[in-house]
């Protein structure tokens, strides 16, 4: 039996051939994004000059991010699954060379990429987990991404920081180009990539506003 084996045994995911690396894709996804967690707000302190403008930054990062989450869907249905995760992960690269480089104008840009590139990707894995994980297996496997998801957290913004300390101020982002390259790669050229086949349609696309409404139909407590 293979280490690999012994492991998901452990775990009690063995039967489920794509938790493993779905869980691990979730948790490098993760790290990837804390990985400068800790010195975007600095730099844009050091930029800026003034906390208030920082907060004002962040709140219009804030509303690019919710925008992006309510269109990356209908895109996912005009274009399909596989552009929009290369969109993703491209936007994901660019958005990191643009922060190393320094200068307010790629950091909000840079930052604004960050944000869409991480959305494309994390919701694409979204979807393929929902039709490779079994509903009654879920929880098993949530279970196991959780603690991917939590090391991640932990390990980023702390290596994060101390790269950018000890090493050179780029050096993060150079973890981070090359972390995110790997999980572009493996996602596209494993057996996760039949999960991206499905095509574009070019028929009317779901609109997500419209769950906003009958949320608040719903009677509450």
């Amino acid at each position: 039996m293979s280490k690999i084996s012994v492991l998901t045994e452990w775990l009690g995911i063995r039967d489920l051939d794509a938790a493993l690396p779905l869980a691990l894709l979730s948790g490098a996804i993760v790290f990837c994004w804390t990985l400068p967690a800790a010195l975007i707000p600095v730099e844009a302190l050091r930029h800026l000059g003034d906390a208030q403008k920082v907060s004002v930054l962040f709140f219009a990062w804030g509303l690019t991010g919710i925008l992006a989450a309510m269109l990356v869907p209908i895109i996912v249905h005009r274009l399909g699954r596989r552009y929009v995760f290369v969109i993703g992960v491209v936007s994901v690269l660019s958005g990191s060379v643009m922060l190393a480089l320094q200068t307010l104008p790629l950091l909000i840009a840079g930052s604004a990429l960050r944000v869409l590139g991480f959305l494309c990707v994390e919701i694409v894995l979204e979807i393929v987990v929902m039709e490779r994980i079994p509903r009654r297996r879920l929880a098993r496997f949530e279970a196991v991404r959780m603690f991917a998801l939590g090391c991640g957290l932990i390990l980023g913004p702390w290596l994060g920081a101390a790269m950018a300390s000890r090493l050179v101020f780029w050096s993060p982002f150079a973890l981070l180009i090359a972390v995110m390259v790997l999980v572009g790669l493996y996602t596209l050229c494993s057996r996760l990539a039949s999960n991206l086949e499905a095509p574009g349609n070019s028929s009317k696309a779901p609109n997500p506003l419209r769950f906003i409404g009958r949320f608040c139909q719903q009677p509450r407590l």
